[in-house]
């Protein structure tokens, strides 16, 4: 996670700018690459110990959670941002 107020950023010359934000946007690259290595080291790590993982298709309860997304977004006038985090997926 990389965090800068807005003011702080502002006072930066647009180069220096330009460079935080690709180097912002390599570490979030990188990072998820390493989160789903790790994810499945983890799952082995488990496996290995003789836990039995269930994995389950989470497709039916997302289109179910739908309409409720929408009218909570609506209700809480955020329907932009929750426009923007199913884009984002």
């Amino acid at each position: 996670m990389f965090v800068y107020s807005d003011h702080a950023f502002g006072q930066l010359d647009e180069a220096t700018q330009v460079l935080l934000e690709e180097a912002a946007a390599h570490a979030r690259d990188v990072q998820r690459g390493l989160s789903v290595e790790r994810d499945a080291e983890a799952m082995d790590a488990l496996r290995g110990h003789g836990v039995t993982i269930h994995e389950i298709d989470t497709a039916p309860l997302a289109e179910k959670m739908k309409s409720l997304q929408k009218t909570l977004a609506a209700e809480r006038e955020a329907t932009d941002l929750l426009e923007k985090i199913q884009l984002a997926r």
